[in-house]
């Protein structure tokens, strides 16, 4: 299933942007942001309880099809991360079979990494000293890698639970921030970016719980 996940998402990624883009007005860019995330639910059984600190790591493509704006995806690995208060007994399953029985208001953090796609629409003024600042919005698809559970009172530690998360999960975006030109095309880029769940991904119980994340965008552009 790894081995599918990362061969499926590297195949969206060419496809975005097969030798017939490689021409001119196409720029690439890596980063890494830290990044803060959490639970959203519409359950009042299975409520928020808390953010995580995590991280993305990736890299990005621009596709300019006029002087300042563009069509944009890439590739990243995304370290996702809640807690999640149970209102209700139930019980917690892992990879190997193992069920553990998560007492009423006990907690439950859980942490999924993702191979992320994004595709969106980039916005750039022009050039202000060294300065260029943009904005950027789409959608992204998240491709299930590995996640893992934490509960105190079962003593629950980094135990896999890949099964009780969905394997696809799409989210939206909008960011912006400021690129530092080096000279030539190299840039320094600094920026924000908000992504809002779209779709459920744990599945503890009844409702949609989704993720939530704020990160810092630190790269740079080539």
């Amino acid at each position: 299933m790894k081995r599918l996940a990362i061969v499926a998402a590297l195949t969206v990624a060419a496809a975005l942007f097969s030798h017939s883009t490689m021409a001119q007005g196409l720029r690439f860019g890596i980063y890494f942001d830290p990044q803060i995330s959490w639970f959203s639910s519409d359950s009042k059984v299975f409520t928020p309880n808390g953010p995580e600190f995590g991280y993305r790591v990736g890299f990005t493509a621009d596709k300019y099809f006029a002087e300042r704006y563009a069509f944009s995806t890439g590739l990243s690995i995304n370290s996702l991360s809640g807690n999640v208060k149970y209102g209700q007994i139930d019980t917690l399953t892992t990879d190997d079979g193992a069920e553990y029985r998560i007492a009423q208001n006990a907690n439950v953090k859980a942490r999924v990494q993702y191979i992320s796609i994004p595709l969106e629409l980039k916005f750039k003024t022009i050039e202000i000293g060294y300065n260029t600042f943009y904005a950027h919005l789409g959608l992204t698809t998240h491709i299930r890698y590995k996640a893992f559970a934490w509960e105190k009172w079962n003593d629950i530690s980094k135990e896999p639970i890949s099964d009780m998360v969905r394997p696809l999960f799409l989210s939206y975006q909008i960011g912006g921030g400021i690129e530092y030109s080096l000279g030539g095309p190299t840039a320094l880029q600094l920026g924000v970016i908000y992504s809002g769940g779209l779709t459920k991904t744990f599945k503890p119980g009844e409702g949609k719980i989704s993720l939530n994340n704020v990160s810092l965008r630190l790269g740079i552009i080539f």
